[in-house]
């Protein structure tokens, strides 16, 4: 039933994301959305690894979507004073609980906040060393320190 839901929000989201609602893209969001259906069954099923994915990262990933817009501005401000000074982005070192490797919500915890700091216009993962405590990403802009070590995106 889970894959089914995230068949339709995958279709939902291209159909909103295209604009219109012509034969052809109802033909992709069709498509598109049974290919996120059977990447959710696969990662989901995966024998040598199970996930498991709890509310907050459903809160983590909203977030993330609902703070697109600004960080989109912020992002575009960054780029557009880079033709007339030199910008660059840094390296930011955030606490990160990682969890046990054996549990299947930590490892969806992980994969959420991967992919949700490498989805922001302004950063994307750099590392997730398996001996610390810490997650490594590249920033363009700056950012205030995490409130929660186990949710740092």
């Amino acid at each position: 039933m889970t894959a089914f839901w995230v068949w339709l929000g995958g279709a939902a989201a291209y159909l909103v994301l295209a604009g219109q609602l012509s034969p052809d893209e109802i033909a992709a969001a069709v498509l598109l959305g049974g290919l996120g259906a059977g990447w959710h069954f696969a990662v989901m099923h995966d024998g040598a690894r199970t996930f498991r994915f709890e509310r907050p990262a459903l809160r983590t990933v909203g977030t993330s979507f609902a703070g697109l817009p600004g960080a989109t501005l912020r992002v575009g401000a960054r780029l557009a004073a880079a033709l007339v000074r030199p910008v660059a982005g840094r390296r930011v070192e955030h606490d990160f609980h990682r969890g046990t490797a054996d549990d299947p919500r930590d490892r969806g915890r992980r994969a959420v906040v991967v992919l949700a700091t490498s989805l922001a216009p302004d950063s994307y993962a750099l590392d997730l060393p398996l001996d610390e405590e810490t997650i490594v990403f590249h920033a363009l802009t700056a950012s205030g320190p995490s409130r929660d070590p186990r949710w740092p995106s």
